[in-house]
């Protein structure tokens, strides 16, 4: 399950020490009786334990604990005593409240927190000294336009500079919102205008340029809960819903109409996709839906076919799609400068590609090659089996 972040996320385990009746605080070194550490999650279920220690535990050696032997604990964490963060050297004592000799703790997440630091041209991000003191620390992540900048912060606001047409000026309505907003900025996507964030609650606040996106007048009633994924093109955005829904907003020419394939889009989308000029949506089925300008992928003519089943992810550069099916099979379309046509490597393309990464014009694939290298020392325990000559990379080499 994913965490949002927040300078301490809610999301904690509760932990029993159940201690000795004959337990006293002043006798601890004579008398400490065995100890029963039990970790439940949020939910109830056991994580840890129960283990029984024999000698008095402190809080160091539970954390250490917790690190190296409960797979789900992430580095960061604290373990709290209602709202007291207990320190290394604290031992582990005390009755519970209700004097049931059980001390209840909690172990609460928090996410890594960074500082920023920005150069190149003042007017259009370079110079952020309008709002160091935001970006001095508490940052968690970035997004950008094509000319400005914003920073999600761990209480969950958004900082912004650079150009004002392209999202750097939030404008006083649209900070209203945010501030209004019961929820927190979990994600901000931006194109090269406009900004979309999306808050924990679902809801989608848009800004910058109208034409490229920041006008959500035609879906406002859509993007007010239920939101889970967005995506840009470089003058529009899509969102998908909880419920398989994709709709899109923003320039027509670079896919902000998704009305003329609606249809498909009503139900059962469970990932997006985008380029410069359109989008694509992928249905459990495997099957994916397209639309924007048609020479960017809009339409992919040719390749229906094949996009109508096993399609496992999607990647694009600036202009062409490029889909990686069940077997490792890659199909493309959209321009073929931009990569979509693949017909001169199909053959290596057929099978085994695991990955696929695009740049602007370009795509590179990662595909299998033979059974993999053993460690040293292996070579005596297992053979290594090369793939035959024809099914090589580089079957010319």
């Amino acid at each position: 399950q994913v965490l949002q972040p927040f300078s301490l996320f809610f999301f904690s385990y509760a932990i029993s020490i159940v201690e000795s009746p004959l337990l006293h605080l002043r006798y601890i070194p004579v008398q400490w009786m065995a100890s029963i550490v039990v970790v439940h999650n949020i939910a109830g279920n056991l994580v840890y334990g129960p283990v029984e220690f024999q000698r008095p535990l402190v809080a160091m050696q539970l954390y250490q604990i917790l690190k190296t032997t409960v797979p789900v604990v992430p580095e960061s964490f604290k373990l709290l005593h209602d709202t007291r963060i207990l320190t290394g050297p604290e031992l582990l004592t005390g009755s519970g409240s209700g004097g049931d000799n059980t001390l209840r703790l909690s172990i609460v997440y928090y996410a890594p927190s960074f500082c920023v630091v920005s150069w190149g041209e003042p007017d259009f991000g370079g110079d952020s000294s309008a709002v160091a003191e935001d970006l001095r620390d508490g940052v968690l992540s970035l997004a950008s336009t094509s000319l400005a900048f914003a920073a999600i912060k761990e209480d969950g606001r958004v900082v912004v500079w650079g150009s004002e047409a392209a999202g750097g000026e939030m404008g006083a309505a649209v900070t209203e919102r945010l501030a209004a907003a019961e929820s927190l900025v979990t994600t901000v996507v931006g194109n090269d205008a406009a900004f979309a964030a999306l808050l924990r609650s679902g809801e989608v606040i848009c800004w910058g340029s109208e034409r490229a996106g920041a006008d959500t007048s035609m879906v406002r009633s859509q993007l007010q809960s239920g939101i889970v994924q967005l995506a840009g093109s470089s003058q529009a955005f899509a969102a998908l819903t909880v419920g398989g829904q994709a709709f899109s907003w923003g320039s027509e020419a670079h896919g902000g109409a998704s009305w003329r394939v609606a249809d498909r889009l009503a139900e059962g989308i469970v990932a997006l996709a985008s380029n410069s000029m359109a989008f694509c949506g992928i249905r459990s089925t495997g099957e994916v839906v397209c639309w924007g300008n048609p020479l960017h992928g809009g339409h992919p003519i040719g390749v229906e076919y094949e996009l109508s089943w096993g399609v496992r992810s999607i990647s694009s550069t600036s202009s062409a799609f490029a889909a990686l099916k069940e077997g490792g099979r890659v199909v493309s379309w959209g321009s073929s400068e931009g990569g979509g046509d693949s017909r001169a490597v199909a053959a290596r393309l057929s099978s085994g590609v695991v990955s696929i990464v695009g740049n602007s014009t370009a795509f590179a694939a990662v595909r299998k090659h033979g059974e993999g290298k053993l460690s040293p020392g292996g070579e005596q325990l297992l053979e290594v089996i090369k793939d035959p000559p024809e099914t090589r990379c580089h079957p010319e080499s």
